[in-house]
């Protein structure tokens, strides 16, 4: 965020949401097997037969920092322009696989004067969620306020 815009590059399978007035949108995309796979039935190079053995496998990563040389990457080439009152999140696969965006939602909704509390909320709800099979949860949340 900077001079009223959001930015960012993203690679991997962290999502950045932007809330605004009563809309939730994600801005990226997960760079996993699925989205290959859904792009090659798209195109026609595999066949709903083989989409479906390979479906099971569509959580792997196909790009992360980590791995060499990282091709596929995310970003917005305009910058977003943010508006007074939007909250940006962003996060790991460990709060969107265990809460569902309307619940993700809901919980920054009512917690909007009090991001810390919202937070704290999606943090305790995604541990109750997925209990001990999700490896970690991160989240930041951040509001909008060009006049404060």
């Amino acid at each position: 965020m900077k001079n009223g815009f959001l930015q960012w590059i993203s690679v991997g399978d962290s999502k950045i949401y932007v809330i605004r007035r009563d809309d939730m949108v994600c801005v990226t995309k997960e760079h996993n097997y699925l989205m290959l796979l859904n792009k090659q039935l798209e195109e026609g190079t595999i066949d709903e037969e083989e989409y479906a053995r390979e479906v099971k496998r569509g959580a792997a990563l196909i790009s992360y920092l980590g791995m060499g040389n990282v091709n596929l990457m995310d970003a917005n080439p305009n910058p977003l322009p943010l508006e007074d009152g939007d909250i940006v999140v962003l996060c790991s696969d460990g709060l969107y696989k265990a809460l569902s965006d309307a619940q993700i939602y809901e919980i920054i909704s009512k917690n909007a004067d009090d991001l810390e509390a919202a937070v704290q909320e999606l943090q305790m709800q995604a541990q109750i969620s997925a209990g001990r099979v999700q490896d970690n949860t991160s989240i930041v949340v951040l509001s909008y306020r060009p006049n404060v």
